[in-house]
C-alpha cells in the first residue's frame, strides 16, 4: 500500500522497482545507493524516502476502514481483468462501493463539461439504452456529459463506474455530491480512484485517470468534445488500449461538436443511438431487442397524465409546460416530482425533463 502515496512513481516504475528487489516491503528496505543505481529521479528518490518517515500502515487501514473505503491491489481477485490487460495498469485501486461484476458489456461515456442540450439529450439517450440491457457505465463524474451518462444509468437501474482524479473520499466537482452519494451507495456501483484518500485533484491527474475510463471499457463512446480538448487523452489511450471509439456527430458550426466531427474523420465510429454501439458486440443487438418487445404499462391518473402526455424523449422546460397546461406552477412542481419518482420521467439541469420510459 505504501507506495501508492508515491505520488508520481507509476506503474511502470512501480514494476521496476517490484522487479528488481521482490515485494513493496523490500523496496521499502532498499538503501538510497541501490535506487540511485537504477537510475531513478531524485525528485522520486525525495518522494520515497519522506513517505517512508511518515507511513504509518495500521493508521492507513484504520482511515480507509473508518471512511469506508476498500484498497484493491492488483493481485486481489477481484481487480478488474480489463484494466489489468492495459499498457500501464494502476499499481492499486481505491474504492468507495461495490465493484460490478465483470460479466457484459461495459462501454465508457465521456465528453464535454458544458454540454449543449443535445449533447446532453444524446448522452442520456445513449447511456439509458445501454444501461438498459445491462451494460455497466463508465465515466468520470465531471460536470456536463460525465454526470448525465452516470445519472442515465442510475435511473434505469443499471450499474456504474465512476473514476476520480483525485482521492475517492474527496467528491470532484463539489456539486456532484448528490450524484456522487447515489453512486456510491448503489448496488454494484462505485466511485474508483488510483490516487489514495485525501489527494486533492490536479490538472496532471485527469490524463491518468482517463486512461482507467478506457481502460475499464469495451467501448469509448465520445459525445461532444471541443477540438483539443481534454477527452482526446482518452481517445488516444483507448486506441492504445485496443478499445472501440465511437463518437455523436454534431453541427459542423458549433465549438462543442469539432472535437467529435474530427475524431470521426479520423476513424471513429459515427453512432446515433445506442444500437449503433451495439452492431460491433455479438449478441447485444439481440438483447436490445428483448427488451423493446416487453410492455410498458402506463399508471397515472389525472394531472400526471395531462403533464406526462406533453413530455417526450426531447427535453422539455418547466416554462414550456406551464405555456401549455391550464395548472399552477406549484401544482405542475409536485406532479413533476411524483412523475419522477414513480419513475416516468427524469429530470436534466436547468428545470429540464425527459421521458424514462
Amino acid at each position: 500500500m505504501w507506495l501508492t502515496y508515491v505520488l508520481g512513481i507509476g506503474s511502470k516504475r512501480y514494476d521496476e522497482l517490484i522487479n528488481k528487489f521482490g515485494n513493496a516491503q523490500l523496496v521499502y528496505n532498499a538503501k538510497i545507493s541501490e535506487l540511485q543505481k537504477m537510475r531513478i529521479p531524485e525528485n522520486i528518490i525525495k518522494k520515497i524516502i519522506d513517505c517512508k518517515a511518515n507511513f504509518n500502515y495500521d493508521d492507513k487501514l484504520e482511515q480507509l476502514h473508518k471512511k469506508g473505503i476498500k484498497f484493491i491491489t492488483r493481485e486481489n481477485p477481484i481487480y478488474p481483468p480489463r484494466l489489468k490487460n492495459i499498457p500501464d495498469p494502476p499499481i492499486a485501486l481505491y474504492m468507495k462501493g461495490e465493484l460490478p461484476t465483470e460479466n457484459g458489456f461495459h462501454a465508457s461515456i465521456v465528453g464535454a463539461r458544458r454540454c449543449s442540450e443535445y449533447g446532453s439529450t444524446m448522452a442520456y439517450s445513449i447511456s439509458k439504452g445501454l444501461g438498459a440491457i445491462g451494460a455497466v457505465i463508465v465515466s468520470g463524474l465531471a460536470t456536463g456529459i460525465d454526470s448525465v451518462a452516470h445519472k442515465a444509468a442510475l435511473d434505469v437501474g443499471a450499474r456504474t463506474i465512476a473514476v476520480l482524479g483525485c482521492g475517492v473520499d474527496i467528491c470532484y466537482p463539489p456539486q456532484n455530491r448528490d450524484l456522487y452519494e447515489k453512486i456510491a451507495q448503489q448496488e454494484q456501483c462505485c466511485i474508483l480512484s488510483e490516487f489514495p484518500p485525501e489527494v486533492k485533484a490536479m490538472p496532471y491527474h485527469f490524463p491518468m485517470r482517463n486512461r482507467i475510463v478506457s481502460g475499464l471499457s469495451d467501448a469509448l463512446i465520445i459525445v461532444e468534445a471541443a477540438k483539443g480538448s481534454g477527452t482526446f487523452t482518452t481517445v488516444d489511450h483507448a486506441l492504445d488500449q485496443g478499445k472501440y471509439v465511437f463518437a455523436v456527430p454534431g453541427n459542423a458550426t458549433s465549438k462543442l461538436s469539432e472535437g467529435t466531427n474530427l475524431i470521426i474523420k479520423e476513424g471513429a465510429y459515427l453512432i446515433t443511438d445506442h444500437k449503433d454501439v451495439l452492431e460491433h458486440f455479438e449478441g447485444l443487438l439481440e438483447i436490445a431487442a428483448e427488451q423493446e418487445e416487453k410492455p410498458k404499462q402506463i399508471n397515472l391518473n389525472g394531472n400526471e397524465i395531462i403533464v406526462y402526455n406533453l413530455i417526450s424523449k426531447e427535453p422539455v422546460s418547466i416554462e414550456f409546460l406551464m405555456s401549455k397546461l391550464d395548472i399552477n406552477m406549484k401544482d405542475i412542481q409536485s406532479t413533476l416530482m411524483l412523475l419522477e419518482l414513480k419513475q416516468y420521467i427524469t429530470s436534466l439541469p436547468g428545470q429540464r425533463y425527459i421521458l424514462k420510459i
